[in-house]
């Protein structure tokens, strides 16, 4: 247990891991959520440069109270899917993270959630390696990230943190996320125009509390599913291509 993070970190596409990041400390608290937006669906996205690839979002409804979010990344030389299973209260139970390289050797991770720490166990080049971490607050899987953070009723001028564990690197982060108010205090409201449609949405900031690491932004749909329309994490833009609801 003394190794902090796996050895086979995907150096070559950290572009596409939104929120791999280097950890902080913090205490966190019970995050709000808008149970009355949750609904299942299916969300396509595309990097503005070709080298962020496109990536696929399902977020479903389960057993009574439950969810799931299964994501597909496509790219070049490189396939990433992920799995993650949660509770009514989006905190996770369990995840999968599989990497497919061309022509090398790929790894995979599954993480355990018991509520007082996670559990990863993870298939490497170099071996099969065993991670703990204690869990506090609330937490959250790095997977599920892009699809549960539209859940959250933020309010203005407040300021939220919470655990984030992230498989793929085995890292505890403790980020802080907030609306972007204007000098009203209220919530900004943009028109995001996407190849999907054009959204009204609100502006999500998170920050990782590391010096030097941008700022990321997500842009949520204000009505209908609670869906992220846009995305930038401070190098690439990402937007909605396609959005599927039942």
């Amino acid at each position: 247990m003394k190794k902090h993070r796996f050895s086979w970190l995907l150096i070559g596409f950290t572009a596409l891991m939104m929120l791999l990041l280097t950890g902080c400390g913090g205490k966190t608290a019970a995050l709000p959520l808008d149970n009355s937006r949750l609904v299942s669906y299916v969300a396509k996205y595309a990097g503005a440069a070709a080298e962020a690839g496109v990536m696929e979002v399902s977020f479903k409804a389960g057993n009574p109270g439950a969810w799931q979010v299964e994501t597909k990344t496509q790219l070049p030389g490189a396939t990433v899917t992920s799995s993650v299973q949660l509770n009514q209260y989006l905190l996770p139970l369990s995840s999968l993270y599989d990497v497919e390289v061309a022509n090398a050797q790929g790894g995979k991770v599954t993480t355990t959630y018991t509520g007082k720490q996670v559990l990863m166990d993870a298939e490497t080049p170099n071996g099969p390696q065993k991670i703990e971490r204690k869990l506090t607050g609330n937490y959250y899987d790095n997977e599920q990230l892009v699809a549960t953070i539209a859940a959250l009723k933020l309010e203005p001028k407040q300021r939220y943190t919470f655990t984030l564990i992230v498989p793929q690197s085995a890292l505890k982060l403790t980020p802080a996320v907030w609306l972007e108010v204007d000098e009203q205090g209220k919530a900004v409201v943009e028109q995001v125009t996407t190849p999907a449609g054009t959204f009204e949405s609100h502006k999500v900031i998170l920050n990782a509390g590391v010096t030097g690491a941008p700022d990321q932004t997500f842009w949520i749909s204000t009505s209908g599913p609670a869906v992220v329309t846009k995305y930038y994490n401070g190098a690439t833009e990402y937007t909605l291509q396609e959005l599927v609801t039942p």
